[in-house]
């Protein structure tokens, strides 16, 4: 976030090849310490930093368990019951009822999703999708002006009369 160009971090570990300032995460299984980063690692390597599902052979990133637990399991191992532990969940609450779901819906300009889709509030706006740079606009941006990003809704384009329609996948969806 603060460091410029060219600094580097003096004080955690860094990849052991020569000229590399990487965090190293990769090692062969059984060794904790991480060694390699992903760009320098050997065959038969993994990554050794990073909490794996507990299920034999399983690879995964585990993030269920039951309720006040850490995460023990993946999607694909997960027992009945359990629920995701690592993510956020949906601030809906009624009586002792809670929704599990991860939220991806706050007011416009709110760094957060606090909501899931089905108990998101009026007005509410979908904070991991781009919108329109029109203040208080909750559109998504499909048309710029030669810009290769979309910026604008239909409604707000900069030059109607020249539109440039973006792909889906660069209007950020």
């Amino acid at each position: 976030r603060h460091k410029l160009a060219g600094m580097v971090n003096l004080k955690g570990k860094r990849c052991e090849q020569d000229g590399c300032n990487r965090v190293p995460s990769f090692n062969f299984e059984g060794i904790k310490r991480g060694k390699w980063c992903s760009v320098h690692k050997e065959e038969g390597m993994v990554n050794v930093k990073t909490k794996i599902c507990e299920a034999p052979d399983c690879r995964k990133q585990p993030l269920f368990n039951y309720s006040g637990r850490k995460v023990k399991y993946c999607a694909s191992h997960r027992e009945e019951g359990m629920i995701n532990v690592k993510n956020k969940t949906c601030y809906w609450r009624r009586g002792t009822e809670t929704c599990t779901k991860i939220p991806n819906f706050n007011f416009f300009g709110e760094p957060r999703g606090k909501y899931c889709a089905a108990h998101k509030e009026k007005g509410m706006v979908s904070v991991y999708r781009r919108h329109c740079h029109v203040a208080g606009c909750g559109r998504r941006p499909v048309l710029g002006k030669g810009e290769m990003v979309a910026t604008y809704c239909a409604m707000h384009c900069a030059d109607p009369k020249n539109p440039v329609r973006l792909p889906t996948t660069l209007a950020g969806g």
